[in-house]
């Protein structure tokens, strides 16, 4: 019918100002994006890297082209690649947003990150996860050497007054 027709031609420019959006998104955006297709089809969910964000590429020196259609192992390795994809199969099973940390060794500057996904679902079929990866690597090696400071501190005290007792 006409109605069912012009109820398919929304469907498809809402579909297309979408895509135009996430284009814009990833192009634009300083941030690391990542865009992974998601094959449920299986007993477990298998992931393959579909798209990288110009910020994902500038900060890991990574690029779509060489991660395109592959697994996280692939890319990671395998102990790696498994950690990151029980993540993706945990936002998957809970059909909803996570987030994490993880330790990916791209660079010296660039290895602790924490992460948040969130499920794409189309027509009730979660088709990919969209990624958002800050680098944490300074603030988290900031936090151990306040960590260190405060226990060395800590120690003088208590030897301090150690010594004032007596």
């Amino acid at each position: 019918t006409a109605y069912r027709r012009q109820r398919q031609r929304c469907r498809r420019d809402r579909y297309r100002r979408l895509a135009e959006e996430y284009e814009a998104l990833l192009e634009t955006s300083e941030d690391a994006i990542f865009l992974l297709d998601v094959d449920t089809t299986r007993e477990d969910p298998a992931f393959e890297f579909a798209r990288l964000s110009s910020g994902y590429e500038a900060q890991t020196g990574i690029s779509t082209e060489e991660v395109q259609g592959k697994t996280p192992q692939a890319v990671f390795g395998s102990k790696r690649g498994a950690e990151l994809e029980a993540n993706y199969a945990r936002c998957v099973e809970q059909r909803a947003p996570i987030s994490y940390r993880e330790e990916l060794n791209i660079a010296q500057d660039a290895r602790i990150w924490e992460a948040s996904l969130a499920p794409l679902i189309t027509d009730r079929d979660l088709v990919r996860l969209v990624g958002l990866a800050r680098n944490v690597t300074y603030r988290v090696a900031r936090e151990r050497d306040t960590q260190r400071q405060h226990e060395r501190l800590e120690e003088f005290a208590s030897i301090v007054s150690h010594h004032l007792r007596n």
